[in-house]
């Protein structure tokens, strides 16, 4: 699998900048890119090498309906620096994405208009981003219900689980003085007619793995996420392959002509 990231990495870096937005802005080609942008076996110093190319262009990307998913999918992987760099091009250019229907939403997912009011809010909400996004990385992978998606999902699932752990408790479950008292007598005299803890049993109902099964459902993980991560990289280089491929028929289809 490394080899193959590797592998993956070098023929996308050897694409100039020309051949990366024909990439990011095609249906078939973007699906790579964005798989590239989110696979764990790339390093993110190469992806963050590969969309340096983008430089002054990334508001290009943002007006196409796939280069806006490319950029979208890069933000969640860049630096706070470039994060800004990529914040002062877009913003040079607001007014044109904000005509277009697929920029807005750019402007949008980063936040642009507080990036042009309140820059140092900005900067401190996107590093709390960072370490949120890291934060619950474990939790969002296990789940499942926020995969490969954008910042602003991964935001907006964080804050729901903060939420949800910082909710108080019903009004129903609200106790009076005198329902506390009975609570608490009924407690002491369940606690007088359990057996001692070397008699407790596992309550009906639970499964209690022993630890040599639990590692073998901890390697079944790893092996299947490591099998997703082998496709996806099979799948950049197939879509790699495909592009050189139709690249070279039509260099040699120019040069028979012009011989002819």
């Amino acid at each position: 699998m490394f080899i193959r990231a590797m592998c993956a990495s070098r023929s996308l870096l050897g694409l100039d900048k020309r051949e990366l937005m024909k990439w990011a802005c095609n249906a078939i080609a973007s699906r790579a890119l964005e798989t590239f942008f989110t696979a764990d076996a790339v390093s993110v110093k190469t992806k963050r090498k590969l969309a340096q190319q983008w430089t002054g262009s990334f508001h290009q990307l943002a007006l196409d309906r796939y280069g806006g998913h490319i950029l979208d999918r890069y933000w969640a992987v860049a630096d706070l620096a470039h994060k800004e760099m990529i914040a002062e091009e877009l913003l040079a250019h607001e007014q044109t994405l904000y005509a277009s229907m697929h920029g807005k939403f750019i402007l949008r997912n980063c936040r642009i208009d507080q990036f042009k009011r309140k820059r140092d809010q900005w900067r401190q909400q996107q590093q709390g981003q960072s370490r949120k996004q890291a934060l619950f990385a474990d939790i969002i992978q296990s789940t499942g219900k926020v995969r490969n998606g954008s910042q602003m999902e991964v935001d907006a699932y964080s804050q729901r689980i903060i939420l949800q752990e910082n909710k108080p408790a019903p009004a129903s479950f609200t106790m009076t003085v005198a329902d506390g008292a009975r609570a608490a007598a009924s407690s002491s005299a369940d606690k007088r007619k359990q057996p001692s803890g070397d008699d407790e049993q596992p309550s009906r109902g639970s499964k209690v793995l022993p630890p040599s099964a639990e590692e073998g459902a901890k390697r079944k993980k790893r092996k299947k996420h490591e099998q997703k991560a082998d496709e996806d990289l099979s799948m950049v280089l197939s879509a790699i392959k495909a592009t050189t491929t139709t690249t070279s028929s039509k260099k040699a289809k120019k040069h028979k002509k012009s011989k002819a």
